[in-house]
């Protein structure tokens, strides 16, 4: 990336709109001209969340909060400038955007955490045949088990957290 503007684009899904955990945006840029000091302004769907200096060839992660209502479902632009002339170039290594996402699996696969005391329906499987782990202790993994049920287009199992917090796949 330069000081011609690079769009990166995220796709969201199932963004759950009751929530009110806030959502964030994880940046990771590697400068690459040497002696050269960095500044990249980014941009969450064309509104500015914040800027990025660091010098020479760094690698560094920042971490933006992104207001809920610029979040969308589908795609989402994250765009990057280097600000600091012509020999302010940078690559991007990553970027990762955290939300609230509802209890709906996409392309069968969901990782979830549910608080003790809840029952949970997790929905969006193309069949039946649905199987939940409990990884909360990665030494003693676990098979959940509940109801599963065909809401017409998907299917959805049950699963009652009664005693503790679950971190689930």
């Amino acid at each position: 990336m330069t000081s011609d503007p690079v769009d990166q684009t995220i796709t969201v899904a199932h963004i759950d709109p009751a929530s009110s955990l806030p959502v964030t945006m994880d940046v990771t840029l590697q400068g690459v001209t040497d002696q050269q000091p960095h500044s990249v302004s980014i941009a969450f769907n064309g509104a500015p969340v914040g800027e990025m200096d660091f010098a020479n060839q760094s690698n560094v992660t920042n971490t933006f909060a992104i207001n809920n209502s610029l979040l969308q479902n589908g795609a989402n632009t994250v765009t990057l400038t280097a600000l600091d002339g012509d020999n302010d170039v940078n690559l991007v290594q990553s970027i990762a955007l955290h939300y609230a996402h509802t209890y709906t699996a996409d392309s069968d696969w969901l990782s979830a955490t549910v608080s003790s005391g809840n029952t949970v329906r997790i929905n969006g499987f193309s069949n039946g045949q649905i199987q939940v782990m409990d990884i909360t202790n990665p030494l003693a993994i676990t098979q959940l088990t509940g109801p599963v049920a065909s809401d017409g287009s998907s299917f959805g199992i049950t699963l009652a957290c009664l005693l503790y917090t679950s971190r689930c796949v």
